[in-house]
């Protein structure tokens, strides 16, 4: 009887690792970070992109600490841009949000640059679970659009004043230029008419000719 309880034993916790190996290369396959924490807020599972994204080596998540103490390694590596003296209020607050579950996601800033979105999701048997979505390119791409927008917009702007500039000049000198070709005009109607014979004198030549 104890022999076959211990052949039981054995064979479901083979069957448990078995799935959970499963579940690993699934969560494996997710290009996002992922760590599910048991309901006593400790490191169940986790996927490789969390580890990437966190830099913590495999000892480090398979010793199942808790969310408390990877919060502390973190703020030891500077990854939270959170006065010293604030550390202890930071880290309570995370830890109420994580147990309740309760925060929409929200945008995490680190001093490296990097723009991540995180969320915490509750699990049917207490546990949680945390996803860590990386930002930064899609931030650096509106950050980009942004700019492009608003040079676009300063150039049409310039351009408009530039525009308005010369329909101004052009105003301003148009009447010169219309007074000019009035006097041009007159000047060669004068010099026309200078060269012309009166017509008594026309009269007073054909007479003398006679």
């Amino acid at each position: 009887m104890a022999k076959a309880l211990q052949v039981f034993r054995d064979t479901a916790v083979e069957v448990e690792e078995q799935r959970l190996r499963e579940r690993q290369v699934v969560l494996d396959t997710i290009d996002y970070g992922v760590v599910i924490l048991d309901h006593e807020l400790r490191v169940r599972m986790y996927n490789r992109a969390f580890r990437d994204l966190w830099e913590l080596p495999d000892e480090v998540l398979r010793a199942r600490h808790t969310l408390e103490e990877l919060l502390l390694a973190y703020g030891r590596r500077g990854l939270y841009d959170v006065p010293e003296e604030e550390w202890g209020e930071f880290v309570a607050r995370r830890l109420g949000e994580v147990r309740t579950a309760s925060t929409p996601p929200q945008e995490w800033h680190r001093p490296d640059g990097r723009v991540l979105q995180y969320e915490v999701v509750a699990l049917p048997d207490g546990g949680r679970m945390l996803t860590y979505f990386d930002l930064t390119r899609l931030k650096r791409a509106e950050e980009a659009l942004v700019h492009a927008q608003k040079m676009a917009a300063l150039g049409q702007v310039t351009a408009g004043i530039a525009h308005e500039r010369t329909r101004s000049i052009s105003s301003t000198t148009s009447p010169a230029s219309r007074s000019n070709c009035w006097m041009n005009s007159k000047n060669q109607r004068r010099r026309r008419s200078g060269r012309r014979i009166p017509p008594n004198r026309r009269r007073l030549s054909r007479r003398l000719e006679c």
